[in-house]
């Protein structure tokens, strides 16, 4: 069976302590419809760009809609998250 890494254990700890502040730790990822519940719980719900096919069935909005589709549109919202991450520390390490 493999290990799950300290950082993914203590997170799972974090979210079951408080699932409310852990949302806001959470991002989201969907591409229907049937994501909506996600983007309503999760304020940083992303969507890849298939979702606005179905702009005018969504009951929640994502926060973010990326501008590709399927798996590219996937991979600019992972880019996102990674290039804010990378100035984060960046920024930690200058000050």
């Amino acid at each position: 069976m493999p290990t799950i890494a300290p950082d993914i254990r203590s997170g799972r700890r974090d979210c079951a302590a408080s699932p409310v502040a852990a949302s806001a730790r959470v991002i989201f990822c969907g591409d229907s419809p049937n994501d909506a519940p996600m983007s309503a719980h999760f304020p940083n719900a992303c969507d890849v760009a298939n979702v606005r096919d179905f702009s005018d069935r969504l009951e929640a909005a994502p926060a973010w809609i990326a501008s590709a589709r399927g798996g590219e549109g996937f991979s600019g919202i992972v880019g996102v998250i990674l290039s804010a991450r990378a100035a984060a520390r960046r920024s930690e390490r200058c000050s």
